[in-house]
């Protein structure tokens, strides 16, 4: 049994297989996300691997690859919380809406909030945070509209980056 299994009430096997399934279904398609973030990071001049950790706010998927209830992610708030005092991010990027309300504790409007710095305090430690769109509604974008939110997100990103000084851009 893994430990996800263990720790999370809301975790099944089914819930696998469906992702499982999914995977299989829509072929490339889960993993377009990943890879627009990682390009995204490549323009701004950001290593993944050096340079950033990523988490997520639920630590299992729930049923049907849904967005996970905000019981969900509260079951999981103590993960979060400690993987970010480990690490002691200088910024963090919330990809996605969800990921945003549940560090901030309210209500976030991507077209409002998108792209502003919050400040953020987890246990003590203070970090800030800044709202970015999730790769996947940006791949489910077509045309302009998609060109123009990639360009957004990167420019979000660039000036997230320049009010974090300590942060080293190579390149």
């Amino acid at each position: 049994m893994s430990l996800q299994q263990q720790t999370c009430p809301r975790f099944s096997e089914a819930s696998v297989e469906q992702t499982q399934r999914n995977r299989e279904r829509l072929g490339k398609g889960l993993r377009n996300a990943g890879e627009l973030l990682d390009r995204m990071m490549k323009v701004v001049k950001l290593d993944r691997k050096a340079q950033s950790f990523t988490s997520n706010i639920c630590h299992c998927r729930p049923p049907e690859n849904r967005t996970p209830t905000p019981a969900e992610a509260n079951f999981c708030r103590y993960i979060v919380e400690n993987e970010i005092i480990i690490v002691r991010p200088k910024i963090i990027f919330a990809v996605g809406a969800f990921a945003a309300e549940q560090l901030l504790h309210c209500k976030v409007v991507m077209n409002q909030s998108g792209g502003k710095l919050f400040p953020l305090n987890i246990q003590g430690y203070e970090t800030k945070l800044m709202p970015i769109y999730h790769p996947a509604y940006v791949l489910r974008l077509t045309g302009d509209q998609a060109a123009t939110t990639k360009k957004v997100m990167g420019a979000w990103v660039r000036e997230g980056l320049k009010l974090v000084p300590e942060i080293k851009q190579k390149g």
